[in-house]
């Protein structure tokens, strides 16, 4: 008899453990599908592009800006841009514009990381920098057809 009263109350515990442990459902909905619509046109929406303290002095610096020439200076430029994108939101805005105006190959895994960012700015800005590399201009190299091994060539 007292294994029937230890299991109705083993039941009795965990079904209120289970009632108070779920989220209570949304009586109204209105409000709801209100609260849900405004969240979702806040994650298309464009934001201004806010005014950068590390980016270059003026516009004109930046369209003036020259590719590195030496190899030290591209190894600089690219551990700074992975810096860079490591960081807040200017800084990875920063980072993507300087990468689309380099143009380099070495540049995509950065491009590729601001592709999938959650600020909407910098998404759009590597998009647009991506663009230049969908086109390989590289040629393939074709695969050089090797005859089989000579049992194999025999067999046939």
């Amino acid at each position: 008899m007292s294994q029937f009263f230890t299991a109705g109350a083993a039941l009795i515990l965990a079904l209120s453990l289970w009632g108070l442990g779920r989220k209570p459902k949304n009586f109204m909905q209105k409000t709801f599908k209100e609260k849900t619509w405004i969240d979702q046109k806040g994650l298309v929406e464009t934001k201004k592009k806010p005014y950068f303290e590390i980016h270059l002095a003026s516009k004109s610096e930046f369209n003036e800006w020259l590719p590195p020439k030496t190899y030290r200076e591209r190894a600089n430029l690219k551990k700074q841009l992975f810096h860079w994108i490591s960081l807040g939101p200017e800084y990875r805005l920063n980072a993507i514009e300087i990468a689309s105006q380099w143009g380099d190959s070495r540049v995509i895994p950065i491009l590729k990381r601001g592709l999938r960012d959650s600020d909407s700015q910098i998404v759009i800005c590597a998009a647009k920098a991506m663009a230049k590399f969908r086109c390989s201009k590289h040629p393939i190299k074709p695969q050089i057809k090797s005859r089989p091994p000579r049992n194999v060539f025999l067999m046939r």
